[in-house]
């Protein structure tokens, strides 16, 4: 047998090492001298991203061994899920052993999802195209690292583990040599001489002195030393080999994550993105990975496959909007239908053939997942309990095929996802710990400056891009302060970890203004448009709807509503279908305000003075009215609790600016009675404090309402603990729902509930089978106070009935027996 040294030219991964959630960064080196990349090419390069795209033999899949492998007296460390000197206890659960064929057209139930997993992710990513079967491995090398540091170091140990894993496989090894690339053309059946695809998936990384980069370093690699190829089985005139070289011959890369050993999510996810690598091959060195993509190596996690390579791979073709229709309905993108549910909005203001893409991702694949960041703190499979609906959403992309290509998507596309919440200027502001390291400061933090409006957003250029923190959204904004890469948005305000390895909290739930780390970078809640979020990418939104040489397109994307799953959206184009900007603007309402900057204290006496919000006005031509001004609503909340965020907005006043060109502002003279807004140098006596948070609506000249703008908080001081609107005894000291009276009842009854302070209020009876069968109050606003409302069951059976109760945050529920 020859020996093999295994040159690692591919990272992924790199692990600040945490026991729970490593912050992955992901890194990929430069080959010294890569295949080219086909520029017009749609499907696999090197292996096949179908199969009955090539053959029309029933039993036909792809192969792959994964192989899963560890040192004699393995150092890394000792987890439950992959004890030392055992498998993992996921091996078995990870691959198909032999390709499904009894599922119909129900591709997305060809594969057990646990107990198949990898062979279920791929076969829901290409809809019923790629079938992935194989055989799982586990391997104990029969030294430890200090033997083969003395003796031989990796050629010795990857000698050791193929001559293992060729004892293994045994007389099988022709089922893993199926495929070949004959002029061209994938074609199955009677192999090219080399194992199709095969997954090292090691326990650890020991770095040692004589080998400072490790045997199995903590990143994804490919065997790419290309004057080595090991055999693996001979029969009469069959060979087999591996060819440790990234190419159409190629078997395979290793992956491994360090310290720690590897969870089977992890082991899922990385081999994706390094089998992926063999569809889409290298090119330039800003083309062989792409942002907010699966094969990712900068920011803009994803786990699915892109929009971007599922067109690549031909997976779906994008429906193109001609601007002819008045409404474009899409389905959720993993679809069960045979149909396309992603839309292309042709630009066609410059030669580069740009375009929007537009995916509605509503989690019905297990596998969408987009969002890395937020309160899935770097895993794509943590379980977000009631707040799974955090990633959902209509997703914005732009592009165009850049200029190594006449047609087709190239590899080398440019790219760029529009946030939903915003592009803005940044400026670097201290440190903050992370929540792996909760008591040491060392990543930046960065706070927004002001929105942009009319620029392009170029972070999709590549790599190169990094040094910028000018006309970014909190995906992409970045700047060099070290050169490990630790230079992206980690944290947003909200309430820091309580402890190592926690989760912080969103300022919308908590008053604490803390930095709490959101990883912004991966994806979070905010990226994805939404129905009473923000509805409206237009040439006046931030982002803008500009192309890429920040020169209007005229494109009005607005999402009008959600049926189920189902985006309703409206696609316009001025000069198309007879419609001007006029008319666009009277279908559309104005684009979310962009409220910013901190709350003012207007008119300080040296003492106290009054809130003061300020933002820049919308600049649609139909926000003026007659009269030469542009009209707000404003809406406020409060809490006088400080564990409880205020939450149930009230209309506060309409507002008109007269300074339409300017900045808007907007000064709260009527705050509750008793609570003062502190300022200057005064120290606020003794007392309790008041939570307010402000919004603002734009309205335009039709009366169309946009969503409401982010908010903005302030506090405030009371000499009143529990309620600073009236000093009265009789105020409630805390919400309350209590038991009706009398119970049981016939036919009417009485129920009682206590506000301590003003909440818009809900309150529902249901039947003993969760049907809601009357509703006594209806989202109405009510002050702090006593409050009853009489239920009449005349027209209702004898039986058991439970009556809820909204206000705010408050949620509660009771029994009752109406017995007739």
């Amino acid at each position: 047998m020859k020996t093999i040294s295994i040159i690692i030219l591919m990272l992924i991964s790199l692990c600040i090492k945490s026991q729970v959630y490593a912050p992955y960064w992901f890194e990929c080196t430069m080959p010294e001298d890569p295949p080219e990349a086909v520029p017009d090419l749609i499907g696999g390069l090197y292996k096949p991203e179908s199969i009955d795209n090539y053959t029309s033999e029933q039993g036909a899949y792809f192969p792959v061994i994964i192989v899963y492998v560890q040192f004699d007296e393995d150092p890394g460390a000792e987890v439950d899920h992959w004890p030392q000197g055992e498998e993992p206890d996921y091996m078995g659960d990870v691959l198909a052993t032999a390709k499904s064929t009894n599922y119909g057209s129900n591709w997305w139930n060809a594969y057990n999802e646990n107990t198949a997993t990898l062979s279920d992710y791929w076969m829901e990513v290409s809809r019923g195209e790629l079938h992935l079967v194989g055989r799982e491995v586990n391997i104990v090398l029969p030294h430890d690292v200090d033997w083969y540091e003395s003796n031989g170091t990796t050629q010795q140990c990857m000698e050791d583990l193929f001559t293992a894993l060729a004892s293994e496989i045994s007389n099988d090894w022709p089922l893993f040599d199926l495929w070949a690339k004959v002029d061209g053309e994938f074609v199955y059946g009677s192999g090219d001489g080399y194992v199709d695809m095969l997954y090292i998936v090691a326990r650890s990384n020991p770095e040692t002195e004589n080998v400072p980069d490790g045997y199995f370093r903590p990143y994804g690699v490919f065997f790419s030393c290309p004057h080595y190829e090991h055999t693996v089985y001979t029969s009469g005139l069959q060979t087999i080999k591996l060819q440790p070289s990234f190419s159409e011959t190629g078997s395979g890369f290793q992956i491994s994550r360090g310290y720690f050993p590897m969870l089977k999510w992890e082991t899922i996810s990385f081999s994706e993105h390094e089998h992926a690598h063999y569809f889409f091959g290298y090119g330039a060195y800003w083309e062989y990975h792409q942002t907010y993509s699966k094969v990712n190596n900068y920011y803009g996690m994803e786990e699915y496959l892109s929009p971007y390579e599922i067109i690549r791979l031909g997976y779906q073709t994008p429906q193109e909007v001609g601007f002819d229709l008045s409404a474009y309905p899409i389905d959720d993108w993993t679809s069960r239908g045979s149909g396309s549910e992603m839309l292309k909005v042709p630009i066609g203001s410059s030669s580069r053939n740009e375009f929007f893409l537009i995916a509605n991702r509503q989690r019905i694949s297990a596998y969408d997942g987009i969002m890395w960041g937020d309160t899935m703190r770097g895993n794509p499979y943590f379980d977000l309990g009631n707040q799974s609906h955090y990633p959902k959403g209509i997703y914005i992309y732009h592009a165009y095929p850049g200029e190594v290509a006449e047609e087709g998507y190239p590899w080398g596309i440019h790219w760029d996802q529009e946030c939903a919440d915003g592009l803005w200027d940044w400026e670097h502001n201290g440190y903050a710990a992370p929540d792996w390291d909760i008591n040491n400061p060392w990543l930046p933090v960065y706070n927004k400056v002001e929105p942009v409006f009319d620029l392009n957003d170029n972070s999709g250029e590549g790599y190169g891009n990094f040094n910028s923190l000018y006309n970014r959204d909190g995906k992409n904004v970045s700047k060099f302060f070290s050169p490990n890469f630790n230079h992206v948005k980690w944290f947003s305000v909200g309430q820091k970890e309580a402890q190592q390895n926690g989760t912080g909290t969103d300022r919308i739930y908590t008053n604490t203004v803390e930095n709490w780390t959101s990883r912004e970078w991966q994806g979070d809640r905010w990226d994805a448009w939404r129905v009473g979020y923000n509805e409206v990418f237009s040439p006046y939104s931030s982002p803008s709807t500009v192309d890429w040489d920040d020169d209007p397109t005229g494109i009005f994307i607005y999402l009008e509503s959600m049926d189920g799953e189902t985006a309703n959206l409206q696609i316009y184009k001025v000069g198309e279908n007879n419609m001007d900007e006029d008319d666009i603007l009277a279908e559309t309402p104005p684009s979310r305000p962009m409220l910013y900057r901190a709350i003012e204290i207007y008119n300080c006496n040296g003492t106290y003075g009054h809130p003061r919000i300020i933002w820049d006005n919308n600049t649609e031509p139909d926000m003026v009215r007659d009269g030469d001004y542009k009209s707000y609503k404003i809406y406020r909340a409060h809490s006088t609790n400080s564990g409880i965020a205020p939450w149930s907005y009230s209309y506060l006043a309409t507002y008109d600016d007269y300074t339409p060109d300017d900045t808007a502002n907007f000064i709260d003279n009527h705050l509750l009675q008793g609570v003062r807004i502190y300022c200057g140098t005064s120290i606020p006596p003794a007392g309790y404090d008041v939570y307010y948070r402000y919004y603002i609506v734009a309205v335009d000249k039709y009366d169309d309402e946009s969503v409401p703008s982010d908010f903005l908080s302030i506090k405030g001081r009371s000499n009143n603990e529990d309620n600073p609107v009236f000093n009265n005894p009789d105020v409630p000291k805390a919400f309350r729902l209590n038991q009706n009276y009398p119970n049981p009842f016939n036919p009417s009854t009485e129920i009682k509930y206590d506000l301590p302070y003003g909440r818009f209020v809900t309150l529902k009876i249901f039947n003993v089978l969760g049907a809601e069968v009357a509703t006594l109050v209806n989202n109405e606003y009510k002050p702090a106070g006593y409050y009853s409302v009489t239920f009449d069951g005349s027209n209702f059976a004898s039986g058991i009935y439970f009556y809820t109760i909204e206000a705010g945050n408050f949620k509660d529920s009771k029994k009752m027996v109406l017995i007739k």
